[in-house]
């Protein structure tokens, strides 16, 4: 018998083609950096929820418009910061 995992998976509510194509393209820009803690708009290394975070920012950013994800908008983000950001709608599952 398997143990059941419980996930959360966040959506940006304002996903949409054009958002998503300058994501993409922030992610080829960013997949290889170093693991660090660093900053969260510093893009010379990330770490996990800080990598999610700065993805939205600089997408926002390259479009011409201010998103912080952030939750508390402090100077490091978590990923309880992500988990309760208005931006995102939470749909969660067990597998």
């Amino acid at each position: 018998m398997s143990k059941k995992e419980r996930f959360t998976v966040l959506r940006y509510k304002a996903f949409n083609e054009k958002f998503k194509t300058a994501f993409l393209k922030n992610i080829s820009k960013t997949k290889n950096k170093q693991y660090k803690i660093v900053k969260k708009t510093d893009n010379s290394a990330f770490y996990c929820s800080q990598y999610v975070w700065y993805l939205y920012w600089k997408t926002a950013k390259d479009l011409g418009y201010d998103l912080d994800v952030d939750e508390g908008g402090g100077y490091f983000v978590t990923p309880y910061d992500l988990l309760n950001s208005k931006y995102f709608d939470k749909v969660s599952f067990t597998l």
